[in-house]
């Protein structure tokens, strides 16, 4: 496979994992009702947002022509896709 194809499909990967780990914990929270799990809920939702934000920089550096674009976008990635 080629990179870009990689680089999409984690992107892909990542936000499909954070919604289901927030469907996960909306169901905990709801029957448990506890205030940690709610926070690790808002978490997640944050999280969703990133991945979500990582997605759009991904395909927007993906899809325009302009080289320096392209690196700028990819460079603030790549930090975001590399396991913690």
């Amino acid at each position: 496979m080629n990179k870009p194809r990689l680089i999409r499909i984690a992107t892909y990967a990542s936000v499909a994992i954070a919604i289901s780990l927030l469907l996960l914990k909306i169901f905990a929270w709801l029957e448990t009702d506890s205030v940690s799990i709610l926070a690790s809920l808002l978490d997640s939702a944050i999280d969703i947002i990133a991945s979500v934000l990582i997605l759009v920089a991904v395909q927007i550096a993906q899809t325009h022509k302009h080289p320096l674009i392209k690196n700028i976008v990819l460079d603030m990635v790549k930090p975001n896709l590399s396991p913690p």
